[in-house]
């Protein structure tokens, strides 16, 4: 079990920062699309750059989201308020999604 908690913090951390090198690409091309001059293209491809970084962002919220609640069952785990099969069917089922 001690090595489940580090390689799942691992794992989020990866995606996290993963989903912000994802981000900053989006909203590099959004800065590079507002220096041309308004066109339909690039109107078009500023709101599809722009739904994506919305839509990059909810995934950083709920990937931050999910670390920090698995922290605090962690936490409720080392101080005795659940058991070890709640941590893992915890861990199992976030696993999942």
């Amino acid at each position: 079990m001690d090595e489940d908690p580090k390689n799942l913090l691992i794992s989020y951390d990866n995606q996290i920062n993963d989903l912000r090198k994802q981000l900053a690409e989006v909203e590099e091309r959004i800065a590079q699309d507002k220096g041309f001059p308004p066109s339909f293209t690039v109107k078009r491809d500023l709101k599809k750059a722009k739904k994506q970084q919305e839509k990059l962002m909810q995934q950083i919220n709920q990937k931050e989201n999910a670390r920090t609640n698995y922290l605090k069952i962690l936490r409720s785990y080392q101080n005795g308020k659940i058991d070890k099969a709640a941590l893992k069917e915890w861990v199992n089922e976030k696993q999942r999604h």
